[in-house]
């Protein structure tokens, strides 16, 4: 449990950005019906699967986390517990979601190779991300609305970035793709996802601090160099695409 749930949580998130950065940049930047095009949505549906095998272990170490000192049994008691976490818990219903989801994207991505379906795709990726998005946030209706969102923005801005630096590696060198015109488009990509990624970050800070005073305390503390570091982010996104 000290490394297993860790792990699981840090493979979700990058094949959650394989997934929907492939398919953005896909969309955004290849032509529907070229073999590169096609090699994209491969990329998508590779990390939609692996986002639904990590999504359904991270649930699963979620619930042992959850209840403190479990241990994995064929009994029948386990088997209550844990249907009871995924079917009646906020948390637990989030990850089950969540893994229903990506397997409906990892089906559609390999299925759907047209443009217009693939935008779909497209947007039921983005949407995989809402439930535990609604889960990294408790307090008021207001509050906790503006904070969903900016989870949300921030999530998948995080990840059309990287998920579109993890395409070009894989489309670098293949045969019909002119690589000045595609890490083009991408920078713009990483841009338009800079300032998504800064505009809801400091929202979700806002959030949290709650007023002035927030400053002060250790999360203020913790949030102020976090428009330094995105600053660095922004100058460095271009120049790691045309490496």
């Amino acid at each position: 449990m000290r490394w297993g749930l860790p792990i699981a949580r840090t493979i979700n998130n990058i094949s959650a950005a394989a997934m929907i950065g492939s398919i953005v940049l896909a969309l955004f930047a290849l032509r529907a019906g070229d073999k590169s095009f096609d090699i994209a949505l491969d990329t998508a549906s590779i990390g939609a699967a692996v986002f639904t095998v990590s999504s359904g272990a991270t649930g699963f170490l979620t619930f042992l986390n959850a209840f403190g000192g479990t241990t994995f049994s064929l009994d029948q008691q386990f088997g209550q517990d844990l249907g009871r976490f995924l079917l009646a818990i906020p948390l637990g219903q989030a990850w089950l979601i969540t893994t229903i989801m990506g397997a409906i994207i990892t089906i559609l991505a390999f299925a759907w190779r047209s443009w217009t379906p693939t935008l779909i795709t497209a947007v039921i990726a983005v949407a995989s991300l809402l439930p535990m998005a609604s889960q990294g946030h408790s307090g008021d209706l207001a509050g906790h609305i503006i904070a969903v969102n900016s989870i949300l923005l921030h999530t998948v801005g995080a990840a059309v970035w990287l998920g579109g630096l993890i395409l070009l590696v894989v489309l670098r060198g293949r045969e019909g793709i002119t690589p000045t015109d595609l890490v083009r488009r991408y920078s713009s990509l990483a841009i338009v996802s800079f300032f998504v990624v800064a505009v809801s970050g400091v929202m979700r800070s806002t959030v949290g601090l709650g007023g002035w005073d927030g400053l002060w305390t250790p999360y203020g503390s913790s949030s102020s160099p976090r428009p330094c570091c995105s600053r660095r982010w922004a100058v460095s996104a271009p120049g790691i695409a045309r490496g």
